[in-house]
């Protein structure tokens, strides 16, 4: 039963309705805390920097805490535990693969990032089973003798509970009107039901308007407050073709919490081979820093990712976008990373983007 609403309560003791221990189905005489985990969950205040006091516990009665994550590509059916009737979900759509060009511009350009939708205190009902789909990155374009073994696909949505988290598109295909800031490949956008979410970013466009060739930059995923960061421009080089510069270009990202775009390659004159670099994931744990945007290539240095956003200890990051390709018969873009679902519960209490979402 509840713990009462006023009048004597305490931490232990072996009246209901007035003992945290006997409402947490402990011992009258347990030790226990206020910051213990349990009695956290009891008050409904999980974070750990928030200070509790015996005031929190009025009224409130034991309720099961979980959660759920799906990181893997495919179909998933998750079936609401007993006595669960709200939950929170995040939803990341797969990064787009990058390109590497056609024979005739052996160039292509960067995936886009996958977007971020997220629902919050959805309706569940117990026993009910709710099918989960998380998306795939999409592939690189692999090259080899001329001949295109795998063509670039963008990445899959990624969805539950009705909110869709689309993917990002896959690199754009050069051809001999390709200018600077055409043909971006555009991030994930979001559909369904949600509470809120973002579009991921574009993925770095190519300039062949001269020599360089420079593969660029795979567009970030989207944060929980903001759109991904954008590729870095494939540019063209400003010196001799040989010029030891630097591309990263757009790669800055948003700020919002989500991943950097990734940094333009570099190229020389002669080999003409590289890739672009991916863009930054992003984190099923809830809102936090901002990525950076990678730092672009040059002939002494390796074009950098952008970094991921919303990190904390022991996350993971989804929905990178792949860098694009550059080189002559043989060539390839980056694939793009998948995306990712969780599910935390429950919902009337634990919410994203901030709110009770730690891993517990």
């Amino acid at each position: 039963m509840p713990l009462v609403i006023s009048g004597p309560i305490s931490m232990g003791g072996s009246v209901t309705g007035q003992s945290i221990n006997l409402e947490l189905t402990k011992a009258a005489t347990d030790t226990i805390s206020l910051n213990d985990t349990d009695a956290r969950r009891l008050a409904l205040i999980i974070e750990d920097q928030t200070t509790i006091s015996l005031n929190d516990f009025y009224g409130k009665q034991l309720i099961t805490f979980g959660q759920e994550q799906y990181t893997a590509p495919g179909t998933y059916y998750w079936v609401c535990p007993e006595g669960i009737t709200s939950v929170s979900v995040v939803c990341i759509g797969g990064g787009g693969g990058g390109d590497a060009g056609s024979d005739l511009i052996g160039v292509g350009g960067g995936g886009g990032g996958g977007s971020l939708a997220y629902r919050n205190n959805v309706t569940t009902i117990p026993g009910e089973t709710y099918t989960i789909v998380v998306g795939a990155g999409g592939i690189g374009q692999m090259t080899v003798n001329k001949v295109t073994t795998q063509s670039s696909t963008p990445g899959g949505a990624s969805s539950a509970f009705s909110c869709v988290a689309g993917g990002g598109a896959n690199g754009s295909r050069g051809t001999v009107q390709v200018v600077i800031g055409s043909q971006n490949a555009s991030g994930g956008q979001i559909s369904g039901v949600y509470t809120a979410g973002y579009a991921g970013g574009f993925g770095g466009t190519i300039d062949t308007t001269t020599y360089g060739f420079r593969p660029p930059g795979g567009g970030g995923a989207a944060g929980y407050a903001g759109v991904g960061g954008y590729g870095g421009r494939g540019r063209r080089a400003t010196g001799s073709p040989t010029t030891s510069v630097s591309f990263s270009g757009d790669a800055a990202a948003t700020n919002g919490g989500g991943g950097g775009g990734g940094g333009a390659g570099y190229t020389n004159s002669v080999t003409r081979l590289g890739t672009g670099a991916a863009g930054g994931g992003v984190g099923i744990y809830g809102y936090g820093p901002t990525g950076a945007g990678g730092v672009g290539g040059s002939a002494t240095q390796t074009a950098t990712a952008g970094a991921d956003g919303s990190t904390s200890i022991g996350n993971s990051a989804f929905g990178a976008g792949g860098g694009g390709g550059v080189g002559g018969d043989n060539r390839s873009g980056n694939p793009g990373i998948s995306g990712a679902v969780r599910i935390i519960w429950p919902g009337i209490v634990r919410q994203f983007p901030s709110t009770n979402v730690i891993n517990v």
